[in-house]
């Protein structure tokens, strides 16, 4: 190739986990399924849906903000953040799907 054609090559890194929308449709048949949950349960069930709601907002929220400079995710939905580790301490969000 002379050195005046252009080539574009895009590398992305796979995200490891599943899809948000995915983990939040199991859990709303879970929760289905679950008929009669005790006060303490529902209580428990809330803080943990705020802990990670908190820590996606901790991790995403400099990635959107460093993308923003040149590059605007119009997607930006449960179907394309990918989550590792629910359940965990400190569950992974990832960001997919840009549109490229």
């Amino acid at each position: 190739a002379s050195s005046s054609s252009w080539q574009v090559r895009l590398v992305m890194s796979e995200v490891p986990g599943v899809a948000l929308e995915d983990v939040l449709e199991d859990y709303a048949q879970t929760t289905k399924r679950a008929a009669s949950l005790s006060a303490h349960e529902c209580r428990l069930q809330i803080a943990e849906a705020c802990r990670c709601s908190g820590e996606l907002l901790v991790q995403l929220a400099p990635v959107c903000e460093a993308f923003s400079l040149k590059v605007y995710h119009r997607d930006l939905t449960p179907r394309n953040i990918q989550v590792e580790g629910i359940g965990t301490d400190c569950p992974k969000f990832g960001l997919v799907d840009f549109g490229l």
